[in-house]
């Protein structure tokens, strides 16, 4: 199994300035670029303050999709992927999102 790593902020950039997939789950929205298959995977997970006001929900939230992240495993083929949570997110049970973490994954091109 292939976990991703971190993103830099020239992967992100890169994502953003490219054609990239934005597929939706319910927790969950995701920017996906999908890369050449001698890379690897790569995540970020961008919670905004008006998400999240304080600076320490917002690092919690990061922390708990990262788990998540890791927990899920990923698919094979290699993508840069920036996840933007939903408001409700520091909120539930890490059960729920990895839950949700695994539907989106299903949804990957």
């Amino acid at each position: 199994m292939n976990l991703p790593t971190r993103m830099s902020r020239v992967d992100i950039e890169r994502t953003l300035k490219s054609r990239a997939y934005r597929i939706r789950s319910i927790l969950y929205s995701a920017l996906i670029y999908q890369l050449p298959l001698t890379q690897s995977s790569r995540f970020t997970s961008v919670v905004s303050k008006k998400i999240a006001r304080h600076a320490v929900d917002r690092n919690r939230i990061k922390r708990r999709t990262r788990e998540a992240v890791r927990s899920v495993g990923w698919s094979q083929k290699p993508h840069l992927v920036i996840l933007y949570p939903t408001q409700g997110v520091a909120r539930l049970p890490f059960e729920e999102i990895v839950a949700d973490l695994q539907a989106l994954i299903k949804k990957f091109p």
